[in-house]
C-alpha cells in the first residue's frame, strides 16, 4: 500500500486536494475544504479530505523519513539543475531532465545536425551525388532543427530560474534570425 503513496498521480492528486482547502486567514471557514477549486466550502468535503490526510499521515509516518520528503521537495521545485526539469510539459507524459541530459542531447544533437548538414553541403556541391536544391536546404533545415532541439534541452536544464516557454521562445529566435538566414547565405 505504501508504494502507492510515492506514485506520481498520487502526489498530483494530494496536492489538487490541497488545492481545494481555504488557505485565507480572513475567510470565515479558514482550513476547511471546498469541493472544487471554484466551489463552496462544505463540511462534507472537510470530512473526506481529513480522513484521506489522516490516512497518509499514518501510513507515511512509519515509512518516510525527513530526508527523504526533503529529496522529494528539491526535485519537485526543481532549483539546481542537476534536479529534473521539465523542459516539455505535454498533458499525458511531461519529458524531464537534468542538466547532465540536456548536454548529451545537445551533445547527440549537434553531431547529428552537423553531420546532416554536411552531407547536404556535398551533396549539394555534386561531389558524391545530385540530390538538387531543395532537398539540400531541407536537410540543412533538419541539422539546424536538431542542433535547435539539443541546445534547447541543454538550456532549459541549465537555466532553471527561467521558464521553458521563454528559453525556447530564445532558442527560436536565435535559429530564425542567425542560424537559418546564414544557411540561406551560404546555400545561395
Amino acid at each position: 500500500m505504501i508504494d502507492s503513496y510515492f506514485t506520481k498521480h498520487f502526489r498530483n492528486a494530494l496536492v489538487e486536494l490541497l488545492d481545494f482547502q481555504q488557505s485565507s486567514r480572513t475567510h470565515k471557514d479558514y482550513g476547511a475544504f471546498r469541493t472544487c477549486r471554484e466551489g463552496i466550502v462544505t463540511t462534507y468535503a472537510t470530512a473526506q479530505a481529513v480522513e484521506a490526510l489522516v490516512r497518509v499521515q499514518n501510513e507515511v509516518r512509519h515509512w518516510v523519513n525527513p530526508a527523504t520528503v526533503f529529496d522529494m521537495l528539491c526535485h519537485g521545485a526543481g532549483s539546481h539543475h542537476t534536479d529534473p526539469q521539465k523542459i516539455i510539459t505535454a498533458p499525458s507524459a511531461p519529458i524531464s531532465m537534468n542538466s547532465s541530459a540536456g548536454a548529451a542531447v545537445f551533445a547527440l544533437g549537434s553531431a547529428a545536425g552537423l553531420t546532416v548538414i554536411i552531407l547536404a553541403l556535398m551533396f549539394d556541391e555534386g561531389q558524391l551525388t545530385e540530390l538538387g536544391e531543395v532537398r539540400s536546404r531541407a536537410l540543412v533545415v533538419w541539422g539546424s532543427l536538431m542542433i535547435s532541439f539539443g541546445l534547447y534541452c541543454w538550456a532549459a536544464t541549465v537555466f532553471t530560474k527561467l521558464p521553458t516557454n521563454r528559453v525556447g521562445t530564445f532558442i527560436f529566435a536565435g535559429a530564425t534570425t542567425i542560424a537559418f538566414p546564414t544557411m540561406t547565405f551560404l546555400l545561395g
